[in-house]
């Protein structure tokens, strides 16, 4: 991932990355603190996300002081500004943010819209040089950022939130398809191996 850091001196030279993760804590977390050790390089970082992740981050902090940084709309703060886009759900919606189905397709519906209006804004001519978006980091769950990215003439690269396991996990996945131990909607088709 080339976002413009400088190799000798180890400071970054116009480098603005735009982090987006699906707007899930277990996504978040892991996000968020790249996001704070890219600013500890430099980098000036701009994390995008759903409104409803707030919620979650601010609940989170209040329980565990230690589990992120500060998070706060706004300003940069510690090299990293924190930007909501409204996640389409209203307040007597939230049941719907526990549907992990209904979430992801709202999520889907509205995610990609905000991302490319958001890079337009900020890449617009008139903008000051450091605060033009350089580089895109998706989680993998919204790799389509970077088709956005590339559209938009960006670098992007893909970040992956999962424990090493899981990944390892997904991975065999084909291999059971082939082997006829489970069906492609995830079914067991062998009950004992």
């Amino acid at each position: 991932m080339d976002c413009s850091l400088s190799k000798v001196s180890g400071t970054a030279i116009n480098a603005h990355v735009l982090i987006l993760t699906l707007p899930a804590q277990g996504h978040v977390a892991p996000t968020m603190k790249l996001a704070y050790r890219l600013a500890d390089l430099g980098v000036k970082v701009t994390f995008l996300t759903a409104e409803c992740t707030f919620d979650q981050l601010v609940s989170e902090q209040s329980r565990n002081k230690d589990a992120l940084p500060k998070i706060q709309g706004g300003p940069y703060q510690e090299g990293v500004k924190t930007v909501f886009f409204p996640d389409g759900l209203k307040s007597t919606e939230l049941h719907e943010r526990r549907d992990a189905v209904k979430f992801l397709e709202r999520i889907a519906k509205v995610m990609p819209y905000h991302v490319e209006e958001f890079i337009k804004k900020a890449n617009q001519p008139e903008s000051e040089k450091d605060e033009k978006i350089t580089c895109v980091i998706a989680d993998l769950v919204v790799a389509w950022a970077l088709e956005i990215a590339n559209k938009m003439g960006l670098k992007g690269a893909i970040f992956l939130s999962s424990a090493p396991g899981i990944v390892s996990m997904v991975l065999q996945i084909p291999h059971l398809i082939e082997a006829g131990i489970i069906d492609a909607e995830g079914k067991q088709l062998i009950l004992e191996l």
